[in-house]
């Protein structure tokens, strides 16, 4: 709580998405998607959104994951599984909510790392 100047106590929040971004930068749809879990839809416009604007990692587990598929995938075949895939409802896996995405051929599980990072967790071909 902060004192105002006529001495009433109000709260004041910091918006931490704001701080070190670029006059115009725009703005994630989510203030915080870690701990609860997203309903699809708004985890397929997060996601789409932190294509565009955020961060996508790839763990040396997806990588290798992605190496095993046959044919090999590439980083492009899961960002567009990513962007054009249905979405299902999430599941807690190791203590984070992953999302599981599938197209008619390839399978991606992501997790967000905050409203402007996801992990790609792992990604396959069907057989």
């Amino acid at each position: 709580m902060v004192e105002g100047p006529s001495g009433e106590e109000h709260s004041t929040r910091i918006d931490l998405l704001h701080v070190g971004r670029p006059p115009g930068a725009p703005t994630p749809p989510l203030d915080d998607p870690l701990g609860h879990p997203l309903d699809p839809c708004v985890a397929r416009d997060l996601a789409r959104w932190i294509l565009e604007n955020g961060r996508v990692r790839f763990p040396s587990h997806a990588f290798r994951r992605m190496k095993e598929a046959s044919p090999v995938l590439t980083q492009m075949d899961v960002t567009n599984a990513i962007r054009a895939g249905k979405y299902q409802a999430p599941e807690i896996q190791n203590g984070e909510w992953r999302y599981l995405i599938h197209t008619q051929r390839l399978r991606v599980a992501i997790a967000f790392d905050s409203s402007r990072e996801l992990v790609v967790c792992t990604a396959g071909r069907f057989k």
